[in-house]
């Protein structure tokens, strides 16, 4: 199935297919913009490091210094071209930036796109861009919390990102780089979603 649906995968890979996307996941995306809401606490003059950001979906819910970085250039073309911040092309697995550069890192709807080794190296790279009062915020979808919702695992295995993992497995893979310090939940029709608060480094 997921090699029938190869061209559609192109389609979203372009900024423009990707807008689509982002509509048509209305129910899920609105679920991230909460756990934003109730978990990433701002303040005016803090430095936001937003690791795949893709298009800057989510810029709007960060009003403070922000960073962008994704590894699709034409996503990052099109985010810099209308929205205010820094927007570049990168590796989340190997961030070209300083220790100890931002006050808060934050990972949306990217760790699905990762292997379980890229989990990892991505969470110690946010931990280490980030300052040691800082925090490390990863939010995405997982697999449904209760065996019953077989629709929603069939949404979420035919992703374009091709690593759905259960909340558990994902857990388990972070807290090998780093305590987890808050977590939380959301059930969606389409996605359930998770939140997972890491401490600066420790």
């Amino acid at each position: 199935m997921r090699a029938l649906l190869a061209p559609v995968y192109r389609f979203l890979e372009h900024a423009n297919g990707y807008a689509v996307a982002q509509v048509l996941a209305r129910p899920t995306t609105d679920r991230f913009r909460e756990l934003i809401r109730r978990w990433v606490m701002l303040g005016r003059n803090d430095r936001l490091l937003d690791v795949g950001c893709g298009t800057g979906n989510y810029r709007s819910s960060f009003q403070c210094e922000y960073f962008g970085v994704d590894i699709n250039p034409d996503y990052i073309k099109k985010a810099s071209s209308h929205l205010e911040g820094r927007f570049m092309t990168m590796d989340c697995t190997r961030l070209a930036f300083e220790d100890a550069t931002f006050d808060h890192v934050v990972s949306l709807a990217t760790l699905h796109h990762l292997d379980d080794s890229q989990v990892a190296e991505m969470a110690r790279e946010a931990l280490r861009v980030c300052k040691p009062s800082g925090r490390v915020h990863l939010i995405d979808a997982v697999l449904p919390l209760s065996p019953n919702f077989a629709l929603k695992t069939i949404v979420f295995r035919l992703d374009r990102g091709s690593h759905p993992r259960k909340l558990e497995h994902l857990c388990e893979l972070v807290s090998k780089v780093a305590p987890i310090a808050d977590r939380d939940v959301i059930s969606g029709p389409m996605h359930d979603v998770t939140y997972i608060g890491l401490a600066g480094r420790y």
